[in-house]
């Protein structure tokens, strides 16, 4: 059941720094790689962040954990990160989890956009 190892792609859209994630976001370097480019990213100054989950095939509870901190991360730096584009069945494991209580989960990259302020 081999889907593929994590492939982060990052972009700038209007003021937005967009994390596209494929493949499966799981223990080991991909959640570490999520963790590291958020944490460079915040450094470098970043304020709006999205990540989108579009083509996230797999997600354990590091890749939990790492979404997780991605937002307690961003809050603390006075950033905001947002999700969207979740897959039904990432979003049960965040519904399981309760985490889709806690982070702001869009339908989609339009909705992202005008969700922060120009």
């Amino acid at each position: 059941m081999n889907q593929g190892p994590l492939n982060l792609r990052i972009r700038h859209v209007q003021n937005v720094i967009i994390l596209d994630l494929t493949g499966r976001l799981i223990m080991g370097d991909a959640d570490t790689a999520l963790r590291s480019t958020v944490h460079d990213l915040l450094d470098g100054g970043a304020k709006n962040l999205a990540i989108n989950l579009a083509e996230i095939k797999y997600i354990d509870s590091s890749g939990v954990g790492s979404l997780a901190s991605a937002w307690t991360t961003s809050k603390k730096a006075g950033a905001t990160c947002k999700i969207y584009a979740v897959p039904k069945k990432v979003m049960l494991v965040l519904k399981i989890s309760r985490l889709d209580s806690v982070l702001q989960v869009l339908e989609d990259e339009a909705s992202v956009l005008t969700s922060f302020p120009a």
